[in-house]
């Protein structure tokens, strides 16, 4: 892999390949998952063991989700590797570098680096870091979109003192903990606005809106009291239809404007619907139009985790191009008794939610599904259509206002990601000078 061409570097340095400076790599696998006596839940026996997902949104390891005990270790000879290692992603995440604050084993997706005694691991992992654009533009070209041991191994690496090293080490130490204290505390706030927002989507639909308004006893313990005029009615009285979808043979791109598509189960997130999340489809099904989608639709994952299922979703407009898959279900109401975005609103309400893990069954718990026969006995609130309407606005205008400010603090949180990484750059390359005489650093 040739990484010198567009790769800065220090004038005052050169580029060598990595495998100068390991004492050791290491390699790694995953004890057989259907042996229970190569895995514990116990976190003070065995030895942890990393993947990727440990390694997600943080560049220090020191805690895993799962561990492994000695006999899956043998089964696989794997080493602990000692804290300190730089841990290194082939694949998923490729170029992702994690420093382990534990002694730990690796998947096999992943390599550990040792190194020598003229390199300090920090300034690795910083200038690792400023490779990971590189590295996956370098995989993107070839016809297999991964890394290997030797390729990694040949990556460029810069001969610098190791004085210098830690200098920089040092400084981006500091400077990136300044701005990952405010990413984490911008992202705080957009918990925060969830937060917010599920609470009063949850307030509204079973409390309503008026705060001074005669309550009464719902009889139901998750359900507590409600509005004293409303009424508890099974859904299978308040809509004209719940279909499951379909499963025709579909390409891996999104269908363009003049193709049909079927969508996939991402359509439906966190109460939004994103039509561009589908597949177009190679051969159009006999019976397509049971199947498309319209206006004031309600869509449903019936298929997922056990946090993701039962998301819903409203459909503001026709798509009479895009049809629904097997996982979601597609719901009509009878406008008469109930607003679509009204019921949207409480499936995705923790009165919603209740049901929905009361009634999901699955032995796999990385795929469970909710009937329809359980969906239909579910108990809805029900008030008056024009209250409907008033908390559906209500809601409606507080989630523009919401989803407003958290675009403003997105948009912020990627402007700090994106001075992190010039920071990185910057200084791994010799763009900000760190004074080997002093601890001070200038542009």
């Amino acid at each position: 892999m040739n990484y010198n061409s567009g790769i800065l570097v220090d004038t005052n340095s050169q580029l060598t390949r990595l495998k100068y400076f390991l004492e050791h790599i290491y390699s790694g696998g995953t004890p057989n998952t259907e042996n229970s006596e190569y895995w514990t839940t116990d976190p003070h026996s065995g030895y942890a063991w990393v993947s990727i997902g440990d390694m997600s949104g943080t560049d220090l390891v020191s805690i895993t989700y799962k561990r492994i005990t000695e006999e899956g270790r043998l089964s696989k000879n794997l080493e602990i590797l000692p804290a300190g290692t730089l841990i290194y992603s082939m694949y998923a995440s490729m170029g992702h570098v994690a420093l382990l604050k534990i002694p730990a084993t690796i998947n096999q997706a992943l390599l550990g680096l040792k190194f020598n005694i003229n390199i300090d691991t920090r300034y690795a992992k910083w200038w690792l870091t400023y490779l990971r654009d590189y590295v996956a533009a370098e995989a993107s070209s070839n016809t297999q979109n991964n890394l290997n041991a030797e390729k990694v191994k040949n990556l460029p690496f810069p001969v610098i003192k190791l004085k210098t090293q830690k200098k920089i080490a040092d400084y981006l130490d500091r400077e990136t903990a300044r701005i990952d204290a405010l990413i984490e505390a911008k992202e705080k706030m957009l918990a925060l606005l969830e937060e917010k927002r599920q609470a009063l989507i949850s307030r509204a639909v079973t409390k309503g809106l008026d705060p001074d308004v005669e309550m009464k006893d719902s009889g139901i313990e998750w359900l507590g009291k409600i509005p004293a005029h409303w009424k508890i009615i099974q859904l299978k009285y308040l809509i004209n239809e719940l279909i499951q979808g379909t499963s025709p043979v579909a390409s891996n791109i999104p269908a363009t404007e003049n193709e049909y598509g079927v969508l996939k189960i991402s359509s439906v997130s966190k109460g939004n619907f994103l039509p561009f999340e589908n597949k177009a489809l190679y051969d159009l099904p006999d019976n397509l139009h049971l199947y498309t989608i319209a206006k004031d639709d309600v869509l449903m994952t019936r298929g997922n985790t056990p946090k993701l299922v039962g998301d819903a979703c409203y459909v503001d407009q026709n798509y009479p191009n895009l049809i629904v898959p097997d996982l979601i279900y597609r719901i009509r109401t009878e406008k008469s008794k109930l607003h679509s975005k009204f019921l949207t609103y409480f499936i995705i309400s923790n009165s919603g939610r209740m049901q929905i893990d009361q009634s999901a069954k699955g032995s796999n718990e990385s795929m469970i599904k909710l009937s329809q026969n359980e969906i239909l006995n579910w108990l809805i609130v029900v008030p008056s259509l024009i209250e409907q309407n008033e908390i559906v606005n209500y809601i409606n205008t507080f989630t523009e206002k919401s989803l407003q400010l958290s675009k403003e603090i997105e948009k912020s949180i990627a402007l700090l990601k994106e001075r992190k990484a010039a920071l990185i750059s910057s200084a791994v390359t010799g763009n900000i000078v760190v004074n080997e005489e002093n601890q001070e650093s200038k542009i």
